[in-house]
């Protein structure tokens, strides 16, 4: 999945979890462009960058989802579905 598609994806994949169940994401870090300042020369294209803060975004305040993201590699998000 493309990461300009990633955002629009959520709600449908949210929709399949059963209560408990996990929603693993990687590259939710972009080896830190998506952070901003923490990158002094971006290498990557600001629209990708936009989307994944987006999707980061959305995905942390999901009203399901319970979400840690953990800098292992580019980024990897955990979230669970929160039992009804």
């Amino acid at each position: 999945m493309g990461h300009r598609s990633r955002a629009y994806s959520l709600d449908p994949l949210v929709a399949k979890l059963r209560p408990g169940g996990l929603l693993v994401t990687h590259n939710v870090l972009w080896g830190g462009e998506v952070v901003p300042g923490l990158v002094d020369h971006p290498q990557r294209k600001v629209e990708d960058a936009t989307a994944i803060i987006a999707y980061n975004d959305t995905l942390n305040a999901h009203p399901d989802l319970v979400t840690a993201t953990l800098p292992i590699d580019d980024g990897v998000s955990i979230s669970v579905k929160k039992l009804p």
